[in-house]
């Protein structure tokens, strides 16, 4: 008796009272309760005519019935087909076809789904896949099996006998050398599969397992575990594995980088209780940025393994996190192989070559395809190294063109296809299509973009609809491009692929230096003609000032931005640490915090007023013409200064030869959310919102803006050259900076964070009372905030918290520091050496020159604030700082 079947059955009997399977509805099944719903699936099956050999498509979510299906279809000689449902109709159905299955064996809720044409398209969107027609039917549901388990016990099945070499259980993958395949594992190889799983999770203690898939809850079953499965996509997925390790309902997890990705942006709760044993990473690369922001979110006990693995093989290779980490060699380390795989590489020994597999646990073959008689071609490049504890495996790119996103393995060519045909049904002129993927190490994912060939009028939100509805939420391309017409190559114009994937990887790169041809408009022109528009009709004479101050001042720094690549060529040579960005919520010490940080003349550098209205490098002298004409009139520049600034000295000093907050950088060029909140005018109206929005911006907007801050940093080393780089960083200080830590930590990779957290029932009524200490120097007749200005500020404080709160945890632990509003009043000094140790930071920490002022305290009542719907909806920052 060969059947695998019988394996997991007697597991299902040896502890009936022990709980086997936790649904994603919360329901908990024992392993006795999940062998009466074998038994039952099983009867019901015999009874319909389930012969042994049969092909069977299962349709049917994921929970008990699934997996009790599944058993009760292998047990009875058969051979489940499990196919993803998430890469649209045209796919789904081609695999149900080349998988000739005799029976489907359907939830009656999906049956009735593929039945009606004008839910069909809803449905597909949703992932739900269509109902093909086989010569037999089965409708299998928890009503159904509840019906006749009340009917009485039903009989136990007799498994029918099957020979190592019959095919056990048929899973597509996106392929491994050309077009997709369905993998046809026999009873010895998924054996095998299932025992080279055994070492990863089998440590002391260990029962409790988080799963994302009916194989992995197969695994965990067979190997006499708790298998609790998620569900959902995305947030939603990521919420319930949390809340499952969390609670200690489970002790490990095996998901993909991406999933682990979207529970740190999510978490708001801290590490995870060292109450989770295991975490097994697979299904797409693992890269060392991302293990640096998982090992903080994990306790220092937690066992991390990364997999290399294939449909085709189960587990390949392992390495363990500090493996991982360590590794400085060259290429990506997988590990070592995991006992009774052979592995070798079609190349010259010691060298760069194809991956081969063989073993107990590699597919004998595809299906519809004889029977494999050499090792299994991995698509993979890979070179094996010598270490001291053996032989490791280390990847250097694929031969084959699968995208592995999310999990789900993508082959674009049977994709693109229907995304075309979908596009021409929907009267669009797409000549032509490719799906492209390119690694973003922010989400630890692939990043799927579809390019287009097409006239320049063509419709891409139309063209993206078409993808979606086509390929489905799996196969959905994150964003489309449009080119005139591909490029080709070779004597029969072969579309060059290698160039459109170079085409979309320069697409997602830093942003360039601006150059002269760069230098044309401000790139908020658009919303400051709206502002000068709206206001010039009630204050002719104000409206028209700031635009002539405005475009003054952008006309001198465009003019001497352009004169530094003739004076000072060399400037984007200019290097440094950091920067260290202070962020946080207005209002809550992040501008004490910067001068007491930038009073280290030695090391620190930060940007004063002056240098950000005029940040060239060649505007210097124009600088310094300006103070030393201060000192000949006597300092009355300064005492002007004095009368414009001086009534908000008492909540914030301003100066234009004082460090200041960074955002004054994009104030300038009119990109900033400070234009949008320097007058009480221009809060209310909602065409300057965008400005409030960074993350809606078009991507190519987001980088020049981002690009012109950064060459602004890059001038401020240059004029300070003598003082060797790594002695020497940039302190940037900038609230608004809180809702752009992803875009900065991409664009700065040395960058580190400080947070400044302070009571938002304290921060917030801070902020209102400097924008309307503010806005009663701009417009005197304005006596207080209105309720409609009240609750936009507070939406944007609110976004604020909120965005430090997803994105920090995403940040490795090294750049990243949390500093309470508190504990920096309390004793300046204290927190200085903290950020200086931490940070690593050259040179001791100078004494706090500069003392932080006390905290104001504003009245709450006042300004109107609910404080119960702030604590309901800050609840995350109140919870994790005990405010």
């Amino acid at each position: 008796m060969h059947n695998l079947a019988g394996l997991v059955l007697e597991n299902l009997d040896r502890a009936p009272e022990a709980v086997a399977l936790g649904e994603p509805d919360g329901r908990v099944l024992t392993r006795g309760a999940l062998r009466q719903r074998v038994d039952v699936v099983a009867e019901a099956l015999a009874e319909a005519g389930f012969a042994a050999g049969d092909r069977a498509v299962v349709q049917i979510p994921p929970g008990a019935e699934l997996l009790a299906t599944t058993l009760a279809v292998i047990a009875l000689g058969g051979v489940p087909v499990l196919l993803e449902a998430g890469l649209g109709d045209a796919v789904y159905l081609s695999r149900v076809a080349a998988a000739e299955p005799r029976w489907l064996i359907i939830h009656p809720l999906l049956k009735r789904l593929g039945s009606l044409r004008l839910l069909r398209g809803v449905a597909g969107r949703l992932g739900l896949p269509p109902a093909p027609p086989t010569a037999k039917l089965l409708m299998v549901s928890r009503g159904s099996v509840d019906a006749r388990l009340k009917r009485g016990s039903p009989p136990r099945l007799t498994l029918t006998p099957r020979a190592p070499e019959d095919a056990a259980i048929v899973v597509y993958t996106g392929g491994t050398t050309s077009a997709p395949k369905g993998v046809q594992h026999t009873h010895k190889s998924l054996r095998g599969f299932m025992e080279s799983v055994r070492g990863l999770f089998l440590i002391d203690g260990f029962e409790r397992l988080v799963v994302d898939t009916l194989p992995q809850a197969l695994y965990g079953i067979y190997l006499g575990l708790e298998a609790h499965l998620a569900h959902g996509r995305g947030h939603r997925r990521a919420d319930r594995v949390e809340a499952l390790l969390r609670s200690g309902r489970a002790q490990g997890y095996f998901g993909a980088p991406y999933l682990w990705r979207e529970i740190m942006r999510r978490s708001t709760a801290g590490p995870l209780p060292d109450t989770v044993r295991c975490v097994v990473l697979g299904s797409a690369p693992v890269r060392p940025r991302f293990l640096q922001a998982l090992q903080g979110f994990l306790s220092p006990s937690t066992q991390v393994t990364s997999l290399y693995g294939m449909t085709e093989a189960g587990p390949i290779c392992h390495a363990s996190l500090e493996e991982k980490l360590a590794w400085i060699g060259a290429g990506d380390l997988v590990g070592r192989p995991v006992p009774g795989v052979v592995l070798t590489i079609d190349g010259p020994e010691g060298e760069v070559g194809e991956v081969l597999l063989d073993g107990p646990s590699v597919t004998p073959g595809y299906l519809g395809q004889p029977p494999r008689a050499e090792p299994l071609r991995t698509g993979d490049l890979g070179q094996l190294v010598p270490t001291p504890t053996g032989l490791v495996l280390t990847l250097h790119g694929r031969r084959k063109e699968m995208i592995i996103r999310r999990g789900v393995n993508l082959y674009p060519g049977t994709l693109e296809g229907p995304i075309l045909a979908e596009s021409l049904r929907r009267g669009l002129a797409v000549e032509d299509c490719a799906l492209v993927g390119d690694w973003d190490e922010h989400s630890q994912d692939e990043r799927l973009t579809l390019i287009v060939a097409g006239p320049p009028g063509l419709d891409l939100a139309a063209v993206a609809a078409a993808a979606r509805a086509s390929a489905g939420p799996d196969g959905a391309p994150d964003e489309v491009q449009r080119l005139d017409s591909f490029p080709v190559k070779g004597r029969q114009n072969k579309r060059d692929l290698a160039a459109l994937k170079a085409l979309v990887a320069a697409r997602h790169l830093p942003p360039r230096s601006r150059r002269v041809e760069d230098l044309v408009l401000p790139f908020g022109v658009s919303q400051l003609a709206r502002r000068v528009q709206d206001r010039i009709t009630q204050s002719p004479g104000r409206a028209l000032g700031e635009l002539a101050l405005r475009l003054g001042l952008w006309s001198v720094s465009q003019a001497t931005w352009a004169l530094d690549e003739l004076l000072a060529p060399g400037w984007r040579e200019a290097q440094g640490r950091g920067p260290l960005f202070i962020v946080g919520h207005q209002r809550s010490g992040t501008t004490a915090l910067h001068r007491l940080l930038a009073a280290d003349e030695a090391h620190a550098r930060a940007l004063t007023l002056g240098e950000m209205l005029l940040p060239a490098v060649s505007a210097a002298p124009l600088r310094a013409a300006v103070a030393g004409l201060d000192r000949a009139l006597g300092g009355a520049l300064s005492r002007l200064e004095d009368r414009i600034f001086g009534p908000i000295d008492a909540l914030h000093r301003l100066r234009l030869g004082e460090v200041e907050e960074d955002e004054f950088v994009l104030w300038a060029v009119f990109a900033s959310i400070m234009c949008a909140n320097d007058d009480p005018v221009s809060v209310e109206r909602r065409q300057l919102d965008s400005l409030r929005h960074f993350d809606q911006w078009p991507a190519a907007r987001q980088a020049r803006v981002l690009g012109f801050y950064r060459d602004v940093l890059t001038r401020r080393l240059h004029r300070d050259g003598d003082t060797p780089a790594n002695e020497r960083w940039i302190v940037a200080k900038n609230p608004a900076f809180t809702q752009k830590i992803p875009a900065l930590a991409r664009l700065f990779p040395d960058a580190r964070f400080i947070y400044l957290v302070r009571d938002p029932l304290k921060a917030i009524p801070s902020r209102l009372a400097l924008l309307r200490a503010i806005w009663r120097l701009r417009a005197p007749e304005v006596p207080s905030l209105t309720p409609t200005q009240v609750d936009v500020i507070v939406e944007d404080s609110v976004r604020s918290y909120l965005c430090a709160e997803r994105d920090l945890p995403t940040l490795p632990e090294h750049r990243r520091l949390v500093v309470r509003h508190d504990a920096l009043h309390a004793d300046p000094d204290a927190t200085i050496q903290r950020i200086y140790q931490h940070f690593e930071l050259p040179g001791p920490a100078p004494q706090a020159r500069v003392k932080a002022p006390p905290p104001r305290v504003v009245d709450l009542q006042g300004l109107r604030l609910d404080e119960a719907r702030l604590r309901r909806i800050l609840a995350p920052v109140f919870e994790r700082y005990g405010f």
